[in-house]
Parts: C-alpha cells; structure tokens; sequence
C-alpha cells in the first residue's frame, strides 16, 4: 500500500497509541469458532523452550544472547 493511500475501514477504529501511524484495531474479526482453530493450527506446530516462555519462530529466528537475527540462516 503507498504510503499516501487513504483507505476506509468502517468497522474499524484508530489506535490512539501515537506510536505506530495507521494502526488500526478491528474488534471481533475472527469468530470463535476461527479463533480455536487457530491455536489448534498454532498449537500443533513446534514450540521451543527459550528464556522460560514458549516461542515459535515465523521466518527470521530472533537471538536472544544478541537480541538481534542473523538474516544468513
């Protein structure tokens, strides 16, 4: 999307938060029949066990010891 396009999201409302322009929060976008299939399929995937919580890494893994990622691997 470029950055100069307007675009309407009537069901939507803005996030007051001053930190992030353009967020919006849409309240019940999923319903909850989605929303526990959705951490089934979550759920089902691999966790691993870093820094007592669990994490699923999507693409770059984060490195806790440089809190950075290594765009090589």
């Amino acid at each position: 999307m470029k950055k100069s396009s307007i675009v309407d999201f009537p069901d939507a409302k803005v996030a007051f938060t001053g930190a992030i322009p353009g967020l919006y929060i849409f309240d019940n976008i999923v319903t909850e029949e989605e929303s526990q299939e959705l951490i089934t399929a979550l759920d089902s995937n691999k966790w691993s066990k870093l820094l007592n919580r669990r994490v699923q890494h999507y693409g770059y893994e984060f490195k806790y010891g440089t809190n950075n990622v290594n765009a090589d691997e």
